[in-house]
């Protein structure tokens, strides 16, 4: 009896543990054709890949845990299905994609990164305006 107690209560904290990682949301996908293809590269050299379905313009990576402190992920949604992030005519990606360096702790919290679509850089007109500190302050 004492061995079904143990046995259950290791079943129930590795899946608590296994559960609780959310894991790497990819969001801003354009569509949910074709397929987000990734891959984890940790800085002891190991990495990790695969591709995923979208869903809802997001694809989620689940990832166990990675051994080096981080790792950075890159991914890209290739919406046609021929395995290559297809480019413009200027060079830049014309395929949504991304980098993310991703520290080990924050796998457990859950990582939510968008995809880019515009590269490139803006001109004077297109770039936001910066606020200054001064205009948040409170009198």
């Amino acid at each position: 009896m004492k061995k079904r107690i143990t046995c259950m209560a290791a079943l129930l904290s590795a899946a608590t543990v296994l559960g609780a990682n959310p894991g790497i949301t990819i969001t801003n996908l354009r569509s949910d054709r074709g397929r987000l293809l990734w891959m984890l590269a940790e800085a002891n050299g190991q990495s990790h890949q695969g591709m995923e379905t979208p869903s809802s313009g997001a694809a989620t990576i689940a990832i166990a845990g990675i051994s080096s402190d981080s790792a950075t992920l890159y991914a890209y949604h290739d919406e046609n299905g021929n395995y290559a992030l297809d480019r413009r005519e200027d060079g830049m990606p014309a395929e949504g994609c991304c980098t993310h360096t991703i520290r080990r702790g924050e796998l457990a919290e859950g990582v939510r990164l968008e995809l880019r679509y515009e590269f490139g850089r803006k001109t004077r007109q297109e770039a936001p305006q910066q606020e200054t500190a001064a205009a948040h302050t409170t009198k």
